[in-house]
């Protein structure tokens, strides 16, 4: 499969490295220690996740796999067939999908309405073609003044200091464009539905852009992520946090089903700690498959407290065993529709 190969490839280099710059800062003060400090709040705490939790993600795996039959050759069909995972979803309606075309950095992405669980589903696919890739590799960081939000958006729910990846924001730019009266429409058809948005890896990513737009512009989104790359710098993950867990450095231990952020990173993956060579960190809100198969058992899923946290993703990457094929392993295979 070719989504995110590049950039994992491509990435590994730097991202082994981390682990001996790690080892220079405890012995040196000055630019190592700053660098650290700049990868924000540090803990190792974590925490088993219920078995309620464990079904939730396990389930929002299957959407965003099933994200990956919306291409040129396969399709997600009304009311909501697919090759993938669409059997789990009896009673879910297709609202729209959204593919993008030659030299269009939007996502391709699906909009659905679940019946059963009362939920509406923004869910986006991860890197799959050359334009992802273009988005994937623009690093240089923008400030989120430059970032579209709904006409509800206020001065005071703004972070001045925010700077987030330039191609994150493009691909989160053009995506909302395509999709954002759809989203809206479909909130106001079914107002007593909650909003979950989810994404696999540069899905991820813009998944979580959309959720802070979402939430600024007043609704309550839960946004769960798979393999997400770094977003922006300290001041984003900060605001991020603020937004989601009430303040910074929040309890991310707690087991509710209140919360309303799960970024789940699994052992092995390089692509949740790039790019690894600027001013990115991460919100906290992790949750770490600490296996190196494709479907873990409970106890094997901990919350992590922290926005790095060196018990999970962030720890060192050579003893956790890199296995390419673990991007794609989220619960589920993120590979099987194979959509072009």
């Amino acid at each position: 499969m070719k989504f995110s190969a590049l950039l994992a490839s491509l990435a590994i280099g730097t991202t082994l490295a981390r682990p001996l710059q790690e080892v220079e800062a405890t012995n040196e003060s000055g630019k190592n220690s700053q660098l650290l400090e700049a990868r924000g709040y540090a803990s190792v705490e974590t925490a088993q996740v219920s078995q309620d939790t464990y079904n939730k993600l396990l389930k929002y795996s299957r959407l965003t796999a099933i994200s990956y039959c919306v291409g040129h050759i396969t399709e997600v069909l009304k009311p909501f067939k697919c090759i993938s995972y669409c059997s789990f979803f009896p009673h879910t309606e297709l609202i729209k999908s959204y593919r993008d075309e030659f030299n269009d950095l939007s996502l391709t992405s699906y909009l659905a309405v679940d019946h059963d669980s009362k939920e509406i589903y923004t869910v986006l696919r991860g890197s799959h073609s050359v334009e992802d890739w273009m988005v994937d590799f623009t690093v240089r960081q923008e400030s989120i003044d430059n970032m579209v939000w709904g006409k509800n958006a206020t001065a005071s729910q703004s972070c001045q200091k925010c700077k987030v990846h330039k191609g994150f924001l493009t691909a989160y730019t053009l995506t909302y464009e395509k999709m954002h009266n759809d989203i809206e429409a479909t909130i106001a058809e079914y107002p007593e539905y909650s909003l979950t948005i989810t994404g696999h890896s540069l899905g991820a990513a813009v998944a979580l852009l959309l959720g802070v737009s979402m939430k600024v512009n007043g609704h309550n989104p839960l946004v769960v992520t798979y393999g997400q790359p770094l977003v922006g710098n300290q001041e984003f993950a900060n605001w991020v946090d603020t937004l989601f867990f009430g303040q910074t450095e929040p309890n991310a231990l707690i087991d509710s089903p209140e919360r309303k952020l799960y970024r789940v990173t699994h052992r092995g993956d390089v692509v949740t700690n790039v790019p690894s060579w600027g001013d990115y960190t991460h919100a906290s809100g992790e949750v770490f498959l600490d296996t190196p198969v494709i479907m873990p058992k409970t106890s094997q899923v901990k919350f992590c407290q922290g926005q790095n946290n060196k018990k999970c993703s962030d720890g060192n990457l050579i003893s956790q065993k890199l296995v390419m094929a673990n991007h794609a392993h989220y619960f589920v295979s993120q590979a099987n529709c194979l959509a072009l």
